[in-house]
């Protein structure tokens, strides 16, 4: 629903569809979140259960926390996602063969330990951790993410060739992992209406596999990603909003108006 609202937003301005994602965001760290152990809790009614959450808890939220960041450049949301994909590795990876189990290795309620790999009425959560890992992958820069993604693609690889018809999520993440994603930084002010003109041309713009990010020094991005700090070492500043264009890591000449930026994107 996150996700569905946050889209809704960038797609048609629905300013209630912002804010219910936004609020139920909120509500979910701050009644089904433990910050010191920083785990979910799995349901809430008339307060929290005493069920840490499931695989599945944890790859969703983390999606909607990401397509959050996507429409509001709020790097609270971004940060969130990267603790909470931390508790996801350590609840539940499968550090031999890859891939993440449905339950913790300290659930002692289930019998068996499993690996969902079918896309039903919900993707599955291996599913959406694949897209998950290769969006921050491309967002932060860190190799950990990229090599999980893999790993778990390559564990689920004899399913998926057999039967991709019950694996449609897996085989859009899969193709977003081997397709890459386009980078596309703006520096500046998330407020600044120059930075916003920018950020519509590329929204206006069909680019398939795109991560788009606006940046500040001294930023949570800008802390975490080699790219955007290289990007500000060498003549990036708030104060003129620039959009580069990068692939791998590797980012094109900047670019200081929204005129430009629709010509580049549409060569």
């Amino acid at each position: 629903m996150i996700s569905a609202c946050a889209k809704a937003h960038r797609s048609l301005g629905h300013e209630f569809s912002l804010e219910m994602a936004e609020k139920t965001a909120r509500f979910i760290r701050d009644n089904m979140y433990m910050p010191k152990e920083e785990v979910l809790i799995r349901s809430y009614r008339e307060g929290p259960s005493d069920v840490e959450g499931f695989v599945d808890d944890y790859s969703f939220l983390i999606k909607g926390l990401l397509d959050m960041y996507e429409t509001t450049f709020d790097e609270w949301y971004l940060e969130w996602a990267v603790e909470l994909q931390a508790t996801q590795d350590r609840l539940f990876w499968d550090h031999q063969d890859g891939g993440y189990f449905n339950v913790a290795a300290n659930d002692n309620e289930s019998l068996l330990r499993l690996k969902e790999d079918h896309d039903g009425a919900e993707p599955s959560p291996n599913s959406v951790a694949v897209a998950n890992l290769v969006r921050m992958y491309y967002l932060l820069g860190n190799d950990d993410y990229r090599d999980k993604a893999e790993r778990t693609l390559e564990h689920f690889a004899p399913q998926l060739a057999k039967y991709p018809q019950t694996m449609p999520y897996l085989v859009a993440s899969s193709l977003l992992h081997l397709k890459t994603m386009k980078q596309i930084v703006i520096t500046g002010k998330k407020d600044d209406p120059h930075v916003m003109e920018m950020v519509e041309a590329v929204r206006q713009t069909l680019i398939p596999n795109v991560a788009l990010a606006v940046v500040q020094s001294g930023g949570y991005l800008a802390k975490q990603n080699e790219t955007v700090q290289s990007i500000f070492q060498h003549g990036g500043e708030e104060s003129l909003p620039t959009a580069y264009i990068c692939e791998n890591f590797a980012c094109g000449l900047p670019i200081r108006t929204v005129e430009d930026l629709v010509a580049r994107l549409a060569a």
